[in-house]
């Protein structure tokens, strides 16, 4: 038999206890609700949600941790793993407060040793010359400045002249003298002057993306990107002076003619 007294139990759990109704409680759905709201707006998962979380969220608070390359070779033609025996017996890292990162071989001959601090970077490549200058070369990976590109420049405005046009013109920039090191300009293919300048991390963070007023015109600044690539391999991130690779063969190629068909 059917019991006519008993509620349904597919509408029990939305049903709520008078009591919370008069006194004005929420009810525990609503309370579930805005648990879960608080929860995405914070960026947690709620209890149970197995999705991963979104990659900036996750990377946001990670500081990279930045790192100081010296490259040893040998001044003669001694293997790495000569060279890494020549630093182990003539260099102690302890003696001089330099911790190790990374310490290997490469394929060309070299040896590459990392640190986390550039101090330790100078100390160690400073006892390496001492110690071993006439074995080894060593050679402290500097990092170069960002550079920048200002466009669209008049026709007055050269390397000499622009970093006392900048800080006369510009005062809302805060440049002082030494900031701007001009390296060249150049020409575009419509007839439109560039030019490009290095700065520190601190100049490029301030005014980038901005515009800056020289003579009559003002002046759009962007980063300059430019790929460096070789002209005997035609790879990229290395120069011809540097270049270990093979020749790309030049010159002019004829194909085969192709036969005929009748």
């Amino acid at each position: 038999m059917c019991n006519k007294g008993r509620a349904a139990p597919s509408i029990i759990p939305s049903q709520e206890p008078v009591g919370s109704r008069a006194q004005g409680h929420a009810s525990p759905s609503v309370i579930i609700i805005q648990e879960l709201v608080g929860r995405r707006a914070q960026g947690v998962a709620p209890p149970g949600d197995r999705r991963e979380k979104v990659y900036s969220a996750a990377t946001g608070n990670k500081i990279q941790q930045q790192h100081f390359k010296i490259t040893v070779k040998s001044t003669g033609k001694l293997s790495a793993q000569a060279i890494k025996g020549i630093l182990k017996s003539k260099i102690n890292p302890t003696d001089i407060k330099v911790g190790i990162n990374s310490f290997k071989a490469l394929t060309d001959g070299r040896v590459l040793i990392t640190t986390s601090r550039k101090e330790e970077a100078e100390a160690l490549e400073m006892d390496i010359k001492t110690k071993c200058g006439g074995e080894l070369e060593a050679i402290l990976h500097r990092q170069r400045n960002p550079r920048l590109v200002i466009r669209n420049i008049p026709e007055d405005i050269t390397t000499i002249n622009i970093e006392g046009t900048l800080i006369k013109q510009n005062s809302d920039l805060y440049l002082k003298a030494g900031d701007i090191n001009a390296k060249y300009n150049y020409e575009t293919k419509k007839y439109s002057r560039n030019l490009v300048v290095e700065v520190n991390d601190q100049i490029r963070k301030l005014h980038l993306q901005k515009k800056v007023k020289l003579g009559w015109m003002i002046c759009k600044v962007e980063d300059y990107l430019v790929a460096t690539r070789c002209f005997k391999c035609s790879r990229f991130n290395h120069r011809h002076q540097d270049c270990r690779g093979e020749e790309t063969p030049t010159g002019d190629y004829t194909r085969e003619p192709k036969a005929t068909r009748y």
